[in-house]
């Protein structure tokens, strides 16, 4: 039998530690550009934490995923990003799209000028540097839906490479796309 009742002094306790290794920065809180976002998160994405993002399909959630992953990264929100992890499961958009996403935000284009016109000179600047981030080293992919057992074992093996991080964010978009036990269904968990 699991006991669920837990002394009050001894969470209270144990709290007050934690908050002592946030408060002296041995423990991490990265923050992103999106200050109603790090608000409503205690400051900002901290390990061990769940964040959900739900809204109606096309208002934007997977774009504000993107936001967040390149935010979490970012050196001047982050000085200590050097030593982050970022494990992407973007299942809804294939890399070639997220990356067309961001550089037609990135030049203000539209997806078809993207396709469509070499860029200029000066575009091209903007161009690579998009291309650079998201070439970061710190980045990582898994590209194609799973059943969650390979979820789970990918996910194990990930954060046992990267148990030195300072700080992992795995980000999954979306979470009705998991493939069920193997049998190729999608949307069942």
């Amino acid at each position: 039998t699991i006991r669920m009742i837990k002394r009050a002094k001894d969470l209270v306790d144990k709290a007050v530690v934690q908050l002592s290794r946030y408060q002296s920065g041995e423990e991490a809180v990265a923050r992103t550009s999106i200050e109603h976002f790090n608000i409503m998160n205690m400051g900002g994405i901290m390990k061990g934490n769940i964040i959900v993002i739900g809204a109606r399909p096309g208002v934007g959630k997977s774009y504000l995923a993107q936001t967040i992953e390149k935010d979490f990264l970012d050196i001047e929100l982050n000085p200590n990003a050097h030593n982050y992890a970022l494990l992407k499961c973007n299942w809804e958009m294939s890399v070639m799209k997220l990356l067309t996403r961001r550089i037609a935000k990135g030049l203000d284009k539209t997806y078809r000028e993207v396709f469509t016109n070499k860029p200029t000179e000066e575009e091209l600047i903007e161009y690579k540097k998009i291309c650079d981030e998201e070439r970061d080293p710190r980045n990582y992919y898994i590209d194609l839906p799973q059943t969650p057992q390979e979820m789970e074992a990918d996910l194990d093996d990930f954060l046992d490479k990267h148990e030195d991080r300072e700080l992992v964010l795995v980000t999954i978009d979306h979470i009705g796309l998991v493939k069920d036990g193997g049998k190729g269904k999608k949307g069942a968990i």
